[in-house]
């Protein structure tokens, strides 16, 4: 989680960070955008563009994390 997140999305909603569930601020599964790791970095930094995401996750074909780009390595 980012540092922007926490604020926008824990501090905002009122609730302790100690009672709330990551679920309950992650990006949900209908908005969440991936790349493959053999995707380009211009096509990671287009999604990231497009829905103004800081990082995507990097997953395999068969959907297992790899890891995750975030906008600053992209730069």
């Amino acid at each position: 989680m980012h540092p922007a997140d926490y604020l926008t999305k824990v501090v905002v909603s009122g609730k302790s960070s100690k009672e709330l569930k990551v679920s309950e601020i992650m990006t949900k599964e209908e908005v969440l955008k991936t790349v493959s790791p053999a995707d380009t970095v211009l096509a990671a930094m287009k999604l990231m563009i497009d829905y103004n995401f800081r990082h995507v996750p990097v997953v395999s074909l068969r959907g297992g994390a790899r890891g995750c780009s975030r906008w600053s390595a992209c730069a």
